[in-house]
């Protein structure tokens, strides 16, 4: 592939992409930011993470970690529309390390469906918790946070808003739903 292929198959400066775990970055620059003397030629990607005040990511053009373009507005409106009818994943085991498994296998889908269903099916065993006076376990509230930080962060983008607004029009229709 010449210079020019690899030019066009870029994010652009300035555009908005989703980076792994850390969520919506904004590409900053591209570039050969490190010393062609330290035996690295490679263009790399300046990310800022947006949700992350202060931190900066350099990431090689033809880097294997997920990193996609932002959903646009009207991708992100039609989500928001299904949340009803995603399905819920309620999985419960009472071996901690099986329900890290499952939740790090679809957190690593990075597919929104996915995550919105894992993000529903914690609010619904956070709904039946708070029914018995109980919280969350450890890993439910730690991959909660985790998957509404990247898909709440992901629509605030989208939807020129907030995470914390995202968050609330997502909680209200659910919990709508579950005591409905």
């Amino acid at each position: 592939m010449d210079f020019k292929e690899k030019r066009e198959k870029m994010f652009r400066i300035g555009s908005y992409v989703m980076y792994g775990k850390r969520g919506v970055c904004k590409v900053e620059d591209i570039g050969k930011f490190f010393k062609e003397s330290m035996g690295d030629s490679r263009e790399y990607y300046k990310l800022s993470p947006i949700f992350v005040k202060g931190d900066q990511v350099y990431i090689p053009v033809e880097n294997q970690v997920f990193m996609r373009q932002v959903i646009s507005s009207d991708a992100a409106k039609k989500y928001l529309e299904v949340v009803p009818e995603i399905q819920a994943d309620t999985f419960t085991c009472r071996q901690q390390t099986r329900l890290a498994e499952h939740y790090k296998e679809m957190m690593d889908t990075y597919d929104i469906n996915v995550l919105l269903s894992l993000i529903k099916g914690i609010y619904v065993k956070q709904y039946q918790a708070g029914q018995k006076n109980k919280k969350l376990c450890q890993i439910d509230q730690r991959y909660l946070k985790s998957a509404e930080e990247i898909t709440y962060g992901e629509f605030a983008i989208a939807l020129e808003s907030t995470p914390e607004k995202i968050k609330t029009f997502v909680k209200d229709q659910i919990f709508c739903q579950i005591q409905g």
